[in-house]
Formats: C-alpha cells, structure tokens, sequence
C-alpha cells in the first residue's frame, strides 16, 4: 500500500524567504545573523589554537628529528 506524503511547498519556501531577511520585519533574521557570527567566531577562534599547536607540533618533530639524525651519524 503505498503512502502519501503532501509537502506545503508554499509555507517551506515562506518560512525560507522570512529567514533569508525577505520580510525584514521579523527578529528571525536578525537572530540568525547574531547567532551565525557568534559561531563563526568561535571557529575562527578553534581555526587559530588549532593553527597554533599545529605549527609547535612541526617544529616540535623537526627538532626531534634532527637530534635522531646526529645521533645516527654518530
């Protein structure tokens, strides 16, 4: 038996056009927007730690590295 399944398209692509800052007058899109900076910030903020220890992991390894490889030419 198969189901039907009815979609109101109308009321999707409204709630769509009202969030995208169409009907301006609701606080959804203002908030949308505050919380999309907020998150973006804390990304921007993870992107930079994580760039960081990155960047003291290499320098950590490639002075390993080069004590190993005096050690072996001893």
């Amino acid at each position: 038996m198969p189901v039907s399944v009815n979609v109101n398209f109308d009321y999707l692509f409204r709630l769509l056009y009202g969030l995208m800052g169409g009907s301006r007058s609701g606080t959804n899109y203002i908030t949308l927007q505050v919380l999309a900076a907020h998150v973006w910030f804390w990304i921007v903020i993870i992107g930079y730690l994580l760039s960081i220890a990155g960047f003291f992991l290499v320098v950590y390894i490639l002075v390993r590295l080069f004590e190993l490889r005096k050690r072996e030419e001893a």
